[in-house]
């Protein structure tokens, strides 16, 4: 039977009234008491205010409370059943009717696939180093455990003399087939001169600077995994990312970095995401409505857009002289390796459509007018301080005239050319190797 004891139930409402406006005030004041720590606990003070704000509303309704209660339940439950209904619903329209679906990339799974078999690859938070490359394979490219790219005709036997060739995309080797990087042009040519077993390993990753090869490096170097020789390959990314963030030798994407790290978008001061924003992004109705309504996300790249590419005021000689700086002491520091762990190196400072004698052709003088003015003065400043440091260091190579001679159209962007241009810088690798006989 209901209490119909008024005094009962005054004392029932006063106690729900004090115990609403305490959870209240624990909401409100949860960053003094320690009830949050920041945006990714803000949940909990928020379930509390919500509790608190029911028992206090039910105290001062009374029976009142009841009946909207009952009220509200009925229109959340109804509300429930017509989400449900329009997700069953959305399911049905993306399995038979097979409308393009733009996902979220994530860590587990590559973009969406090429007829070709060269997608770019999905990647890995690694510490240290920040990504790598996750297992994959595809028609013609393949990730190995570990996020090393696969060397066509490389020696899997012990004991065999071990290369190890880092650098970003360009010796990774963007858009084209295992077959035809640069690391599998010089093991095709050691394969077919040398008398021992070589084996060429790819430890480029998109988009590095060489102060991420370094630390991989020494992390490899710490695990016991030694090679005979290491050799770098760089120039556009160390520009490219000091441009991007005015700070030479620092890897892309480090405004993201800092936002996640601080929950906060670049820019704002607002939490970066939330677990009903993640729900949100998951469900089907979002994906199929997202995908009709707005255009479709754009293709990853390795080279940055013209938005992150804003020219900022700074002093590029400045930055220019930096960039060569950090560079020549990422050398010393792998030298000092090599002494210390009984390997041979040696860098090389690759071409870029914008420096150089070679006039840019066809299509290639679209991409230099796509380009802010300001970057391709300080790949032009930078270069010319690395040309200084080629005189005084036998280690350091440049190959930024390697495709002068060519007149024809070599450049699919600002610096990545493709399985001819890939061959080429093998080929005079080798050479460079075998000259300074630095080849096992």
């Amino acid at each position: 039977m209901p209490d119909t004891d008024p005094a009962r139930s005054k004392k029932l409402s006063l106690i729900l009234l004090i115990a609403g406006l305490l959870m209240l005030a624990l909401a409100l004041t949860s960053g003094l008491t320690g009830l949050s720590s920041g945006a990714a606990s803000s949940t909990g003070p928020v379930a509390l205010g919500a509790l608190g704000a029911i028992l206090a509303l039910s105290a001062v309704a009374g029976r009142r409370f009841g009946d909207g209660y009952r009220n509200l339940a009925l229109i959340l439950l109804n509300t429930v059943v017509v989400l449900i209904l329009l997700e069953l619903l959305s399911i049905l329209v993306i399995k038979v009717l097979h409308p393009p679906i733009y996902r979220e990339r994530t860590t587990e799974e590559p973009v969406e696939d090429d007829p070709s078999g060269l997608i770019f690859p999905s990647t890995s938070f690694e510490a240290y180093i920040m990504w790598r490359s996750i297992e994959f394979h595809s028609g013609q490219m393949t990730i190995l455990p570990g996020g090393e790219r696969f060397t066509p005709g490389a020696p899997e036997q012990a004991g065999s003399c071990q290369i190890f060739m880092y650098g970003g995309s360009t010796m990774w080797g963007w858009d084209v087939p295992d077959s035809s990087t640069i690391p599998a042009n010089l093991q095709a040519r050691l394969n077919e001169t040398c008398p021992l077993p070589v084996r060429v390993r790819n430890m480029a990753q998109g988009g590095w600077v060489s102060t991420q090869s370094v630390v991989d490096l020494m992390l490899r170097l710490r695990s016991g995994d030694i090679p005979d020789l290491v050799v770098f390959y760089d120039g556009a990314n160390e520009v490219l990312s000091a441009f991007t963030g005015g700070v030479a030798g620092e890897p892309f994407a480090m405004d993201k970095l800092r936002a996640a790290l601080e929950s906060t978008e670049p820019g704002a001061g607002a939490p970066s995401g939330s677990l009903f924003g993640s729900l949100l992004r998951a469900t089907s109705t979002f994906l199929l409505f997202r995908s009709l309504l707005l255009p479709p996300p754009p293709a990853p790249a390795l080279v940055p857009d013209q938005d992150r590419l804003a020219a900022r005021d700074r002093d590029l000689e400045a930055l220019a002289g930096s960039i060569a700086a950090t560079y020549r002491g990422n050398l010393a520091i792998v030298r000092a390796l090599g002494e210390s762990y009984g390997f041979r190196c040696h860098f090389f400072w690759q071409p870029v459509l914008c420096v150089g004698e070679r006039p840019p052709a066809g299509p290639e003088n679209e991409i230099l007018d796509s380009q802010t003015p300001e970057l391709l003065e300080l790949f032009e400043l930078a270069y010319e301080h690395i040309g200084e440091a080629v005189r005084q260091d036998p280690d350091l190579t440049d190959l930024s005239g390697a495709f002068d001679q060519i007149t024809d159209e070599l450049y699919t962007d600002i610096c990545h050319v493709g399985q001819r241009g890939n061959a080429i810088i093998a080929s005079l690798m080798y050479e460079e190797l075998t000259t300074l006989e630095k080849l096992p």
